[in-house]
C-alpha cells in the first residue's frame, strides 16, 4: 500500500545547499524551493554566513531564478536559551537580509533535554 501523500500540495518544498559564491552549486539551488547558505573562508573552511552575503545569494537567486514559485532562505543559527529577550534582535539582521527561515540549530547541545527545552520556548517574535 502506498504512503499517504504529503499534506503540502503540490510536495513538501526541497531546500538545497547553495555554497556561495560558487556558481555550479548556486545553480542547482534555482531549481528548488530554498537555500541553506554555505560560506567558507580562504582556506575553505565552513564559516557562518553574513547578512551580507546573506542579501548577495538573495539578489543572486532573484536575478537568476525562472521559476515563479516561493523561494526561502534558510539561516541556521541558535538562540541563548536564558536569554528570551535577545532572541528578536538576534534574528532581525537575518531576516532583514532576506531569510525567510529560522532554524534552531543546536548541534552541539549536550542531551536532548536542552533541544526540548528551546523547542518549548517557541520561536523568536
Amino acid at each position: 500500500m502506498p504512503p499517504e501523500p504529503p499534506v503540502q500540495q503540490p510536495r513538501i518544498p526541497i531546500w538545497v545547499v547553495g555554497a556561495w559564491p560558487y556558481p555550479k552549486s548556486m545553480q542547482r539551488v534555482l531549481k528548488c524551493d530554498g537555500l541553506l547558505p554555505a560560506t567558507f573562508d580562504a582556506d575553505g573552511r565552513h564559516i557562518p554566513p553574513t547578512p551580507d552575503q546573506i542579501r548577495e545569494m538573495k539578489a543572486y537567486v532573484e536575478a537568476n531564478r525562472k521559476l515563479t514559485s516561493p523561494f526561502d532562505i534558510i539561516k541556521e543559527g541558535e538562540s541563548p536559551l536564558e536569554k528570551k529577550e535577545e532572541w528578536t534582535e538576534m534574528v532581525r539582521p537575518w531576516a532583514e537580509a532576506g531569510a525567510t527561515w529560522w532554524i534552531e540549530s543546536m548541534w552541539t547541545a549536550p542531551h536532548l533535554d536542552v533541544v526540548f527545552e528551546r523547542v518549548q520556548q517557541g520561536p523568536p517574535k
